[in-house]
């Protein structure tokens, strides 16, 4: 029981960071007070404008999350990464050459192993 509440914990924490790459906290505080200067509400409503701020925040994380937004990210930096097509061009090298029939009779030999 405490395993799930600690994961479920984690995971609201990483949808809420997920989403903070698009509203920092300090702007949602700060959009808060202008809204509530805005709408001309008394100071005892910023605690709920603020709580439904987090929640939006919190929101947005889970959608993203549910879109697999890191995912797709992710797969982006690495397709625009310049290290990584090196490396991926050099694992592909690599590929074709353990595939090469030539490259596993010589392995073979190296073994001893002469089939």
């Amino acid at each position: 029981m405490k395993k799930k509440i600690k994961e479920w914990l984690i995971l609201q924490k990483y949808r809420f960071d997920l989403a903070s790459r698009i509203a920092s906290t300090a702007n949602l505080v700060l959009s808060t007070l202008i809204l509530s200067k805005l709408f001309h509400l008394d100071a005892r409503w910023y605690p709920l404008v603020l709580m439904l701020g987090f929640f939006s925040v919190w929101l947005i994380g889970w959608l993203l999350d549910r879109f697999r937004f890191q995912f797709y990210y992710d797969s982006e930096v690495r397709k625009r990464s310049q290290p990584w097509i090196e490396i991926n061009g050099k694992l592909d090298a690599i590929k074709e050459l353990l595939e090469d029939e030539n490259y596993e009779k010589l392995i073979a030999v190296k073994k001893g192993g002469d089939d």
